[in-house]
């Protein structure tokens, strides 16, 4: 699958199959189709365990944040969907420039940031401030435990992660701005794609930026160890300068924050 500015992806030969079965009728109609697992509803459709496992397993995964494949098929038709009918492509000026829209089209007055919601019920939402807002629609899109928190929910859901590591190269073998999935299962990669590829702006000249995702779920081991993974298995012979990852709590005390900073390279580690 292509990742780049623009692009869009078609699928062809055996992919036809679930191509038809999740583009037919209005997005709606998903919820109430038939429900199974991601991996058997691949399987339902005849595909084979080296296709399930060589492709749809890595893209899946990177996707649903889960190894087993086990999300609902009706999410996998809806994913498939918008994949296959929609461009695909990373903003040009950034992920920021996604908020950054969606704010141009609301007037400044209407607009409130660094406000922080204690509470939502019906459609009256409680701030930190004391203040009470009344809102035709309210749309949460917080974290799941954070969300669950404001609406007053006890159960927890369980959290799913990834690692996103990102290094600066000299050269990338690649042309094309592809997503590589590791079909092999072996090693804690899920999925890489040198960004910089399909938007050049996201690197100096001369230069390209590696996105190297890894599931949280199936790497037990600390954030230094991760660092340290060996990618050369899918990225041989080139040079990257590896970052720091920390990790912070958010505001409300619980969530963790996982960061990734990248130091000047003349930086003295022992400086205070």
């Amino acid at each position: 699958s292509e990742s780049g500015s623009g692009s869009s992806w078609i699928p062809g030969g055996g992919m036809t199959t679930i191509f038809k079965a999740a583009s037919s009728g209005r997005p709606a109609a998903e919820s109430t189709r038939p429900e199974t697992t991601s991996l058997n509803y691949l399987k339902s459709l005849g595909f084979s365990s080296s296709m399930i496992e060589g492709f749809f397993g890595p893209f899946f995964r990177g996707v649903f944040l889960e190894p087993d494949l086990e999300t609902s098929s009706r999410m996998l038709e809806f994913v498939f969907r918008m994949f296959s009918l929609g461009d695909i492509a990373v903003p040009e000026r950034g992920m920021g420039a996604i908020p950054n829209q969606l704010a141009s089209s609301i007037p400044g007055d209407r607009l409130r940031l660094n406000t922080q919601v204690t509470q939502i019920e019906n459609r009256r939402l409680n701030l930190d401030t004391g203040e009470e807002i009344l809102a035709e629609h309210i749309v949460v899109t917080t974290e799941a435990p954070i969300a669950h928190m404001l609406l007053g929910k006890s159960a927890t859901p369980k959290s799913r992660s990834t690692w996103t590591l990102y290094y600066d190269l000299q050269e990338f073998p690649v042309e094309d701005p592809i997503l590589i999935l590791n079909a092999s299962g072996q090693g804690p990669i899920n999925n890489l794609i040198c960004l910089s590829k399909a938007a050049p702006g996201y690197a100096p000249e001369g230069k390209h930026l590696l996105s190297v995702s890894v599931l949280g779920s199936t790497w037990r081991n600390s954030s230094t160890e991760l660092e340290e993974a060996d990618i050369s298995r899918l990225v041989e012979e080139i040079d990257f300068r590896p970052a720091e990852v920390f990790t912070v709590k958010a505001r409300d005390g619980i969530t963790d924050l996982y960061g990734i900073i990248y130091l000047p390279p003349d930086v003295d580690p022992e400086a205070k």
